[in-house]
């Protein structure tokens, strides 16, 4: 019987991997690195406005992140083994990179949904700040929770295995919080970016502060996307070993 899941039991293995393995992760935790240093450089020489059509930022998007994701989940669930580069390659990446595509698609849009239907009520409090960050909050979290949810099919296309969404729906019921907080880390390290390129007070972007943020929210993010993977390892673990009780029951 498998031991209760819990963020810090996910974080551990995960940690555990990566020591055991350095040379199979340190690229692809660099490549977060560098891509958070693109989006941001991106973002400061041509302005919001245009985050998404420059170069920089454009081959951090939709060339460094997607890489990247796949490479970690891949080793996190590859237990050591060295898969040769030319992997991603194959119909594994772009089956991979569509279902990336897609899920962000979902993600955007449901912010957008609850964007229209949460600012009528909202806009009932007074407080302009509270609003706006009420408003931020929960679209955020219900953001994130689909889409933890939807997002466990990622790892298996990984390896090559088989994958479901609706499967992906159902293994996360009873865990999604636990699997929300394994985002703590990730979510203050972004803040942390978001005030440091973006003064408050309209003071000057400190370059050498944005740099080190950058490589703060790369590493954290590289050990939160293993985090993830780590818990899809474990959920499937849980719904196999429940599908086989069952099974056991039913002959008896």
């Amino acid at each position: 019987m498998l031991s209760v899941l819990s963020p810090i039991t996910v974080f551990n293995e995960a940690f555990r991997r990566v020591r055991e393995n350095p040379a199979g992760f340190l690229p692809w935790a660099l490549l977060l690195v560098v891509n958070e240093i693109l989006y941001y450089w991106g973002y400061l020489a041509f302005g919001p406005l245009h985050e998404y059509s420059t170069p920089l930022t454009f081959a951090a998007i939709f060339i460094g992140y997607p890489v990247a994701f796949f490479a970690v989940m891949n080793r996190t669930l590859a237990a050591g083994s060295a898969e040769p580069i030319s992997l991603l390659f194959r119909g594994r990446f772009w089956k991979f990179l569509f279902a990336l595509a897609a899920l962000t698609a979902i993600g955007k849009m449901i912010f957008v949904i609850l964007f229209l239907t949460s600012s009528e009520i909202l806009t009932a409090f007074e407080d302009g700040h509270f609003v706006v960050f009420g408003q931020t909050f929960f679209m955020a979290m219900a953001c994130y929770g689909v889409m933890a949810r939807l997002s466990l099919v990622l790892p298996p296309i990984s390896i090559g295995k088989n994958y479901d969404y609706y499967a992906s729906w159902q293994m996360a019921r009873g865990y999604l919080y636990s699997i929300l907080s394994t985002f703590i880390p990730y979510a203050v390290a972004g803040i942390a970016m978001a005030s440091v390129s973006q003064p408050l007070d309209g003071s000057a972007i400190s370059r050498p502060l944005l740099f080190a943020c950058c490589v703060l929210t790369g590493g954290v993010g590289f050990f939160t996307l293993a985090a993830y993977t780590v818990w899809y390892e474990k959920l499937a673990e849980l719904r196999d070993e429940a599908q086989h009780e069952e099974n056991a029951g039913r002959a008896a």
